[in-house]
């Protein structure tokens, strides 16, 4: 499986504030060896071992989608100091949120992703 997905947001909301417009993308690279064992693709999900790349950092974690597998899907981070989850659905919409355990503070994004042709 070879599938890499860019993602643009444009609005930006921290918690307990006013969101605001932003200028935020990433990328999200399932095209990697997986490091996971047992990631299986079933008739009903299919998940891999997926990297979310930022100008500041690289997340490791799994993207799930429901089989056949599309665009629609959720990435979860394995990180337990900043949770980060993106959920993507059929027509391309995105929502991104990042959670610090440490203190709970919750960052959100709006935007779209869509796949790079190969």
């Amino acid at each position: 499986m070879a599938y890499e997905m860019v993602c643009n947001f444009d609005q930006e909301c921290f918690e307990g504030e006013a969101c605001a417009q932003t200028d935020f993308s990433f990328s999200l690279d399932m095209s990697i060896p997986p490091k996971i064992e047992d990631m299986p693709i079933t008739g009903e999900v299919a998940t891999f071992y997926a990297q979310m790349s930022t100008d500041a950092e690289t997340i490791e974690g799994r993207f799930t989608s429901p089989a056949p597998f599309g665009v629609s899907g959720v990435f979860s981070s394995f990180s337990p100091v900043v949770t980060h989850t993106v959920t993507i659905t059929d027509s391309n919409t995105a929502r991104y949120i990042a959670i610090f355990a440490e203190d709970g503070f919750i960052l959100s994004y709006s935007g779209t992703c869509e796949g790079v042709p190969e």
